[in-house]
């Protein structure tokens, strides 16, 4: 489903399914809330995926890439820069591969390995790694000769454009739009708790 496509069905629906021009929720709103509902249905998506058949791997459709990423070593550990933010997916799977142009692949390192770095350079030479922080990523040992990186990422609801596709696996299109919807008109989206009187604390 296109992003602009989804915009357009959460603002029917909060209108009830007419063309509203004076509703008190415009379009822009609907942006606001769209990457929490977005970022939910590749989460969703992705769990299904591992209970159903193992695989964490996404659709590769749903990635972007990015070429020739110039590597900056201008810091203490060398980087580059991301063309666009990506979706945080646990385990940084938001980030499908990254390769330098040698044909050298990159593996990702976990917090606690970034730690141990400086331990394990001198005792695996031929170590290459990366590790993402913001819209960086680090670079572990890397060949001083290595000029540029090439990778895949699934691209952000914020940058993506109105005719991009978004990362929704199908069938979680329609809950997707819902999730959006009830994040904008404010519907509860947690369990009821219940108290000593056996009342909802959530309506006191």
């Amino acid at each position: 489903m296109k992003k602009g496509i989804f915009r357009e069905l959460v603002w029917l629906k909060i209108n009830g399914g007419g063309l509203n021009p004076n509703s008190a929720v415009q379009r822009v709103d609907i942006d606001a809330y769209m990457p929490a509902a977005i970022n939910w249905a590749v989460s969703a998506g992705r769990n299904t995926n591992i209970a159903q058949e193992g695989n964490r791997d996404y659709p590769s459709m749903f990635y972007g890439s990015f070429t020739d990423r110039t590597i900056d070593r201008t810091g203490r550990v060398p980087f580059i820069t991301l063309p666009k933010g990506y979706v945080p997916l646990p385990s940084n799977e938001g980030i499908r591969f990254i390769t330098d142009n040698c044909g050298n692949t990159y593996a990702p390192l976990s917090d606690s390995d970034r730690r141990m770095i400086k331990q394990y350079v001198p005792i695996l030479p031929d170590l290459k790694a990366y590790y993402p922080i913001g819209s960086k990523i680090e670079l572990y040992g890397i060949n001083p000769l290595i000029e540029s990186l090439t990778g895949e990422i699934i691209v952000r609801c914020e940058d993506l454009e109105d005719e991009d596709e978004l990362p929704i696996i199908a069938g979680f299109e329609k809950d997707a739009v819902q999730v959006c919807f009830e994040f904008i008109s404010g519907q509860r989206q947690l369990p009821a708790q219940k108290n000593a009187i056996k009342t909802d604390v959530n309506t006191v």
